[in-house]
């Protein structure tokens, strides 16, 4: 064996025996990465609605401010309130969705470190086996290498 060569002509090369369960682990962290992508836009669609009903509220609040010191109309007054509870209510709302979001957002996190942790075992085992590979690729062309010099040695010797 000289290099990668077997002296037959066939190449050897290194093949890890649990590359199917490496590429499934590679498949399963993909899928975790999009999961959790689509997570975290769902996120932050939600939280950026809630930001939004914030600042119509304290819109509204503002305008309500203006208009008591400008001396409103009662039924103006009472709209403003009825249209600030209802706000208050859709924020209260929409903080439940983001709170259920950023619990989503946490599981599909700690799912995708799990997948990615899974992933990093078997290439670390690959690394292992290719490392055990090399070894004894090295041992069997420095065998090969010695048996080739020692019949070099014994022609040379005959010879003399």
């Amino acid at each position: 064996m000289c290099g990668n060569y077997e002296i037959s002509g066939n190449i050897s090369m290194f093949q890890f025996k649990f590359k199917s369960v490496l590429t499934y682990r590679q498949q399963i962290e993909d899928v975790c990465q999009q999961e959790f992508a689509q997570s975290k836009n769902l996120w932050q669609k939600e939280k950026d609605k809630l930001e939004h009903y914030f600042a119509l509220w304290k819109k509204c609040l503002d305008e309500w401010r203006v208009r008591q010191v400008d001396g409103v109309i009662i039924l103006e007054l009472e709209l403003y309130q009825r249209y600030m509870l209802r706000l208050r209510e859709e924020i209260r709302r929409q903080a439940e969705i983001v709170k259920e979001c950023v619990r989503i957002l946490d599981e599909k996190r700690a799912i995708l470190l799990n997948a990615q942790k899974d992933k990093k075992m078997m290439e670390k085992l690959k690394e292992y086996h290719h490392e055990e590979y090399k070894a004894a690729e090295l041992k069997k062309e420095t065998k090969f290498l010695d048996e080739v010099a020692t019949q070099r040695f014994n022609i040379k010797s005959r010879k003399q």
